[in-house]
């Protein structure tokens, strides 16, 4: 590998990063332009970037008090630079980047180097305990103070660390054309090792991170990747063949797929979204799992069509959120989140709930469901519905999974997933049955 070479393209595609479009997609499309370049190096850029933009912060910390004492315009004239560098050298401690020499016009890393290798060193110097630990684990400070005001000390920690960590590549196996275990084994033809998920009976983890949208399984349908906690909660739903659900807040259609396998593709299931490219996506990806249960339905200006109405068995509402149960995988999210924006998505949450319950029988259940751990978009958006609503009553999530023989996921009334205690991407579930 030609470090400084790649460690320029780094800079150069860290440079292209928008915190309005998910960074992996960017990513991508710079490595369909870049035919040339090999899979180590792909590899090396692809978590040179995300770890730059995942330790943000405290690499920042690092080259504005490295600027202070050096007073050296080449810093500020290479940011994107010394920002992948300083991954490499302070978070990754990669010792064939500490150990290279540069020459020539990038000659002045080898000063940055030693400064950088000394002030990891020294403890970080703070105005105050949460702006420390917001340098130290690289969040914001108003994410730090959710934390270590609601958790212990112990907890706060571990959750800290948990969200820096790279997310596991999960399969869910589509049971409609093979089981787990005959899905393992072509993967194995593959040579693709897996291993089961610790909770999700239709889950594989992979042992390597590849590409497997080019396997000849993924292509077969034998699988679509899908985060384990996500698996899950579409098991919150507890399906039977035959029911009618609508999936309100559908996207591209990962948990509506789920649901399919699990109905073993009897019923109906009609998946609303206000996007129509998301849906053109869902088609592709309805076709390559052969399931034939699934409906499309673009709502407009929120307006329910008349012929939805009272006819849901199931209604989930995988509600638009902060996102921050998926820092691991979308580390970009801690930069872009803000109180006020949670603040205004969960008016934006309880204002769906109220406006999509008219399509559930009585009897029926609703499912709120978001990939969050705040508090204000997950048990405040529930309170406050129900204050609202005489109609509904609030169920236990522990008996569904029961019923798939699963423990310990459901000991309180709600469903909640945590990537320090879970391994998977944090996730909020409720059930509310529909009682008049």
């Amino acid at each position: 590998m030609n470090y400084p070479f790649i460690l320029k393209l780094s800079a150069e595609l860290l440079n292209q990063i928008n915190p309005l479009y998910p960074p992996d997609k960017i990513v991508a499309s710079y490595f369909r332009e870049k035919k040339f370049l090999g899979s180590h190096d792909r590899k090396f850029i692809s978590e040179t970037i995300f770890g730059a933009i995942r330790w943000k912060r405290l690499i920042e910390y690092y080259l504005n008090t490295i600027s202070k004492n050096l007073n050296n315009p080449e810093i500020q004239q290479n940011w994107n630079l010394l920002k992948c560098y300083s991954y490499q050298i302070s978070c990754l401690k990669d010792e064939n980047c500490i150990n290279y020499s540069f020459t020539e016009e990038l000659a002045f890393l080898d000063l940055i180097k030693n400064e950088l290798l000394k002030i990891t060193e020294t403890e970080i110097v703070a105005s105050n305990e949460i702006e420390k630990y917001g340098i130290k684990y690289s969040y914001p400070d108003w994410l730090i103070s959710e934390w270590f005001n609601n958790y212990s000390k112990a907890e706060f920690e571990n959750i800290c660390n948990s969200n820096n960590l790279q997310a596991p590549i999960t399969l869910r196996v589509n049971t409609i054309k093979v089981t787990r275990e005959e899905c393992q084994k072509e993967l194995l033809l593959e040579n693709v090792s897996t291993t089961f998920t610790k909770y999700s009976p239709f889950g594989l983890n992979l042992e390597k991170r590849i590409n497997v949208f080019s396997l000849n399984s993924f292509q077969k349908g034998y699988f679509e990747v899908q985060d384990e906690g996500s698996q899950l909660l579409t098991l919150l739903l507890k399906p039977k063949p035959g029911a009618k659900i609508i999936d309100a807040c559908c996207g591209a259609g990962g948990k509506s797929l789920a649901l399919a396998a699990l109905m073993k593709n009897k019923g109906e299931i009609f998946g609303f979204d206000i996007y129509e490219r998301k849906h053109e996506e869902f088609k592709k990806r309805i076709r390559r799992a052969g399931v034939d249960i699934v409906r499309l339905q673009i709502i407009t200006d929120n307006i329910i069509p008349d012929k939805y109405k009272n006819i849901a068995d199931i209604l989930l509402v995988d509600a638009p959120c902060s996102g921050i149960g998926t820092l691991r995988r979308n580390p970009g999210m801690k930069w872009s989140v803000t109180p006020k924006s949670i603040e205004e998505i969960s008016i934006k949450q309880l204002a769906i709930l109220q406006n999509y319950t008219e399509t559930l029988k009585v009897g029926g259940k609703l499912i709120y469901a978001t990939c969050s751990t705040i508090k204000q978009e997950n048990e405040d958006v529930v309170d406050k519905f129900l204050e609202s609503r005489n109609d509904f009553i609030l169920e236990s999530a522990e008996n569904s999974f029961a019923f798939y023989g699963i423990e310990g996921l459901a000991a309180e009334k709600y469903f909640k997933l945590h990537p320090h205690i879970h391994n998977t991407d944090g996730f909020f579930g409720a059930i509310l049955k529909k009682i008049n």
